[in-house]
């Protein structure tokens, strides 16, 4: 029996010492940071433990608890690998990675065009990206201009143009014409993988939430230690010592340990089925210090999409800008080809030419055809050069989020900023209505969001 007490004291000490490790550290950075944690009485929980049981075995004792540490350590550990394991897998299945989800790019080797996997890539390679595929990896645009939809990496989800040597980030839909970029994986090029790395799983994060806030275990800290100091005064040592030892076992609050991170994670996926990425689990804790929301406005508080207007010409005319606008991948051109679907009738379009920043041009029949769109949103159809019909779109508000607007001004302070136009921003303004504690940014730049967001 004595030898099989010094077996179990011998195979505890790399449970006290390199599994018990990661409470530890948890611990020391804490009172780096001057934050207590729950890793402070599992930590005190583990050494008093231990040292009763050295004590025990040296004098010739019966109390050990060399099992029961052990079983402590192994409960508390594979509870929290459970959880990370819950996160990983929630972060895997978010919307963001369902839709970007491509592993593979078109590498072009001299003449030969060939699939590769991403981590193959290397700085300086030319891929190419065909229209309605979305760029793989960050670079330059060689050969042509183009649409891209950059609403997965700004929020933006009107398209821009992108010119030959503009830099195209990773994340972005090519709408128009099939490209070729140069890539580089230069410092805050590849700005879509770093978003979506900072979704995987890391322990400090949640080690971050299995802290249940810094009051309620700073409470728990000197409860701990008064009640300790009372076991100590009113009983013999040897006596105190086990009910202190019992006390932090029993009060180490390992339901809110793991109960806190686990409902983090049922948040996270409820939020992300509603299409929302949570970068920073930490929100949830800061939540009640908010003052400020920022929003952006198109295809956040809008929907980015179109209505029409009016029309202003004969509605036999809107056959032959279906055919044009059925060759375009531009979200526009998809919007009157669903709306306007009725006046297919698959005339035959000869000569077809999508200028990125024009529109597009086709001969049907023995006539020239041209579509181009002005600044305030009208589309002009011309035949011969000639406008014979146009037609007038407006952006589409989405009731509700104006209402949710209103309601949130009531406690917080509400800025918007947009890479609009100043004129779509004061219809979008107009059609609010008057919000108290509301603030307006126009023709921003995504790097001028982050600025202006990073400032306050």
């Amino acid at each position: 029996t004595l030898y099989f007490k010094y077996i179990q004291a011998l195979l505890f000490l790399p449970i006290m010492t390199f599994s018990s490790y990661p409470f530890y550290k948890n611990l020391i950075t804490g009172l780096k940071n001057k934050k207590t944690s729950i890793d402070f009485p599992i930590v005190l929980s583990i050494i008093l433990g231990s040292i009763l049981s050295y004590l025990s075995l040296y004098k010739g004792g019966e109390k050990f608890y060399f099992d029961s540490i052990s079983m402590f350590i192994f409960l508390i550990l594979g509870s929290r690998y459970a959880l990370s394991y819950l996160y990983r897998k929630e972060a895997t299945s978010s919307p963001i990675k369902a839709i970007y989800g491509q592993q593979q790019a078109l590498l072009i080797d001299n003449e030969n065009i060939k699939f590769i996997h991403l981590s193959q890539v290397k700085s300086g390679d030319k891929i190419l990206v065909k229209s309605g595929c979305i760029v793989p990896i960050s670079g330059d645009l060689l050969n042509i201009s183009s649409h891209f939809n950059e609403s997965l990496v700004t929020g933006e989800s009107t398209p821009v143009i992108r010119n030959v040597g503009e830099n195209i980030r990773s994340g972005a839909k090519n709408l128009t014409n099939d490209v070729i970029i140069k890539t580089n994986f230069k410092s805050n090029t590849n700005s879509f993988h770093d978003y979506l790395s900072a979704l995987n799983f890391s322990t400090a994060s949640l080690e971050k939430h299995a802290s249940f806030g810094s009051a309620y275990s700073l409470v728990l800290l000197f409860l701990l230690l008064f009640i300790s100091l009372l076991f100590l005064i009113l009983n013999p040592i040897n006596v105190a010592y086990e009910k202190i030892l019992s006390l932090m076992i029993i009060c180490c609050p390992c339901a809110l340990g793991i109960g806190m991170p686990l409902a983090t994670i049922l948040k996270i996926k409820r939020l992300s089925k509603k299409g929302i990425a949570i970068r920073d689990k930490a929100i949830f804790e800061k939540f009640n210090d908010i003052e400020k929301l920022c929003f952006d406005k198109t295809g956040t508080l809008t929907s980015g999409r179109y209505k029409v207007k009016k029309t202003l010409g004969n509605l036999e005319y809107l056959s032959l800008i279906i055919a044009l606008e059925k060759r375009s991948e531009h979200p526009t051109a998809l919007f009157l080809c669903d709306k306007f679907k009725e006046y297919d009738k698959n005339y035959p379009v000869h000569d077809f030419i999508e200028t990125p920043g024009e529109g597009v041009s086709g001969v049907i029949g023995d006539r020239y055809c041209t579509i181009h769109s002005n600044v305030n949103g009208v589309i002009h159809f011309s035949i011969d050069n000639e406008i014979v019909f146009k037609i007038y779109l407006e952006e589409e508000y989405i009731t509700q989020n104006i209402h949710i607007l209103q309601e949130l001004s009531k406690k917080y302070q509400i800025e918007i900023l947009t890479g609009d136009r100043k004129k779509n921003m004061h219809l979008f303004l107009q059609k609010c209505g008057e919000i108290p504690n509301l603030t307006s940014y126009h023709s921003l730049s995504p790097q001028q969001k982050k600025e202006h967001i990073k400032s306050n």
